[in-house]
């Protein structure tokens, strides 16, 4: 894991606005997730998970913890039945990429997603959402690192308590 000092974050969000933060970490996988959330608990500073930067606004000020910036990649094709197709997406991935893959292969259900900006993780923060169709309607489950429990754990959709733009994690 790279840690970083000091770097503005404003080339990290839709906006283009932002301090820099004090540490900074480009997160490739879990491990690196979790040793970033383990090196802010050392340094008892907060921190910021965040993708495609396309939900946050960041002061001028910066941001006085550990910024995390997901990029991890990959999806793996799971399974697919008359009906389905199940896709395993890593929370890196940019969602409308994914939209647009799965148009590509003819895999319907997900279109009207398409222009959602941002990563794939951030899918079920908001229960993103466009045209009468929301990420509660196509997330089967998510595999998540539990800050309390200190492991990663798979959380189902009816877990996740979806709601108009709310799930567990906002």
């Amino acid at each position: 894991m790279q840690v970083l000092e000091n770097v503005p974050l404003a080339p990290y969000t839709t906006f283009y606005i932002g301090g820099p933060s004090r540490y900074l970490v480009f997160a490739q996988d879990d491990e690196e997730v979790i040793q970033a959330i383990q090196f802010a608990k050392e340094k008892d500073l907060p921190y910021l998970i965040f993708g495609g930067g396309s939900n946050i606004l960041v002061s001028d000020s910066g941001y006085q913890g550990v910024a995390i910036r997901i990029e991890s990649v990959g999806m793996d094709f799971v399974e697919e039945t008359d009906q389905t197709v199940t896709l395993k997406i890593a929370s890196g991935e940019v969602w409308d990429d994914v939209v647009r893959f799965a148009t590509e292969e003819n895999w319907w259900g997900i279109e009207n997603l398409s222009h959602i900006p941002g990563f794939t993780g951030a899918l079920c923060v908001q229960n993103v959402g466009a045209y009468g169709q929301e990420a509660a309607q196509v997330v089967q489950s998510v595999e998540a690192y539990d800050t309390k429990e200190e492991k990663i754990v798979t959380i189902t959709n009816a877990e996740m308590k979806f709601g108009y733009r709310s799930s567990i994690f906002n």
